[in-house]
């Protein structure tokens, strides 16, 4: 029951470490084209750190894990949200810092998270119907 209710809490946090992390990792692009050696990228790192609360603060509106129930609408909505968000993601991602990376990473993770809650969601939806 705690990880149906928490389970978005927890992503949030597995991201604190690996933003972390990511800004620790050299720039190769800058490095390597244009010859700078930045050092750890404070703004950045709390810019996708903000963004990917925001996100998750998104998706946590549309999934409201508490009375979740099967509601495979709710996993469709919040696909059809992020999906695009994702292949706009995808699009901007060359020559950027590996923090950047890590949140289209982050993003296509909860598009598959939320694409097998949906599948799930709908197949059990229809289980239950078809059994009642």
């Amino acid at each position: 029951m705690l990880f149906k209710k928490y389970w978005i809490h927890g992503l949030w946090l597995l991201s604190l470490p690996a933003y972390w992390w990511a800004g620790m990792s050299p720039d190769t692009y800058a490095n390597a084209a244009l010859h700078v050696y930045p050092a750890y990228p404070v703004r950045g790192v709390l810019t996708f750190i903000a963004i990917t609360t925001v996100e998750l603060l998104v998706l946590y509106a549309i999934i409201r894990p508490a009375t979740y129930s099967r509601s495979w609408k709710r996993a469709a909505a919040g696909l059809l949200l992020f999906f695009p968000w994702l292949v706009v993601c995808a699009v901007l991602l060359m020559h950027q810092p590996p923090y950047v990376f890590l949140h289209f990473v982050w993003l296509l993770l909860f598009n598959v998270i939320l694409g097998v809650i949906c599948l799930y969601s709908l197949v059990a939806g229809l289980t239950r119907h078809s059994a009642g």
